[in-house]
């Protein structure tokens, strides 16, 4: 299970928790193998293992929840409930996350394994012959990443110094 939430400074973050009885399953290998591939120079989140306790999480306003098979609403106290029961606690009454800080800029697909995005002028080169891509298969068969698919990847629209540009994010290993 898992959500998004705001901090008390407006950061917005992507909260992931670990199943019941798998204990640093999905926390730690999220934030070993976005290391890794950060290393290898892959635009990436910025992920950290944090620890919280439910007092602490409370119903922003205009919070949206959509449940299991129905329709999007605003959110309730026990939505967050909900979802709790289905995440792994720790022996002092916690939970362990990955907390995953939302990227920089604006979402504007997904990475395309092949050809060019027609979007994005500076985008030449067919991706199918871009090695950071090619390397990228290479990268994910040595970490067993079996779920490196477009799906798992997010294409930012950035800004700096008054030039924008597209930058490719791997995202949820």
């Amino acid at each position: 299970p898992g959500f998004t939430v705001k901090d008390s400074t407006g950061q917005r973050w992507f909260l992931k928790f670990e199943p019941p009885g798998y204990r640093c399953m999905a926390t730690g290998t999220e934030v070993a193998v976005t290391k890794l591939m950060w290393a290898l120079g892959y635009w990436v989140p910025e992920n950290h293992i944090a620890y919280l306790r439910r007092e602490q999480l409370v119903v922003g306003n205009g919070a949206k929840f959509t449940p299991a098979g129905g329709n999007e609403r605003l959110m309730r106290l026990g939505d967050i409930d909900k979802l709790l029961e289905r995440a792994n606690r720790e022996a002092d009454g916690s939970y362990r996350v990955v907390a995953s800080k939302s990227l920089e800029g604006k979402p504007i697909g997904r990475i395309r394994f092949i050809g060019t995005r027609p979007d994005d002028p500076n985008d030449l080169i067919a991706h199918e012959d871009r090695r950071e891509l090619r390397g990228y298969g290479v990268f994910a068969a040595w970490l067993n990443h079996v779920d490196a698919k477009a799906i798992n990847s997010l294409d930012m629209l950035v800004t700096e110094n008054g030039r924008s540009f597209v930058r490719h994010n791997l995202i949820d290993f």
